[in-house]
């Protein structure tokens, strides 16, 4: 709810959105320039990360049909690097989400796509 239409827009011209799907939550660790630069994000029918770099992005979403495997990998109590959740997907597409933040809000993202993950498999 604190992404604006200017930023889901935006969000939307990199990984368009689908019919009813609704992001849920968001993280970015782009700098002073958030958004435009990175993001990481949950949404009720997928998992994507995106980097805009001058020609060097990357752009990864996948599905929960579409994923074999996760794994996440804490390091909120290392001072340099992101905690992060690997996504494997069925069609050998790998890739990782970022989250930056405290303790509380990295697990909030990790159980909400573990979650989301379980729903999809129990469909």
């Amino acid at each position: 709810d604190t992404l604006s239409e200017k930023d889901l827009k935006f969000i939307n011209n990199i990984i368009p959105f689908e019919e009813g799907e609704k992001i849920e939550l968001f993280e970015t660790n782009g700098g002073l320039n958030g958004v435009k630069i990175a993001g990481n994000f949950i949404t009720n029918k997928r998992l994507s990360h995106y980097w805009i770099d001058a020609g060097d992005d990357e752009i990864h979403s996948v599905k929960y049909s579409q994923i074999d495997s996760l794994i996440t990998v804490d390091r909120t109590k290392a001072l340099t690097y992101a905690s992060y959740i690997q996504i494997y997907g069925s069609n050998q597409n790998s890739f990782k989400i970022y989250v930056d933040a405290d303790s509380s809000r990295t697990w909030t993202f990790f159980n909400k796509a573990i979650e989301n993950l379980k729903h999809t498999e129990s469909n």
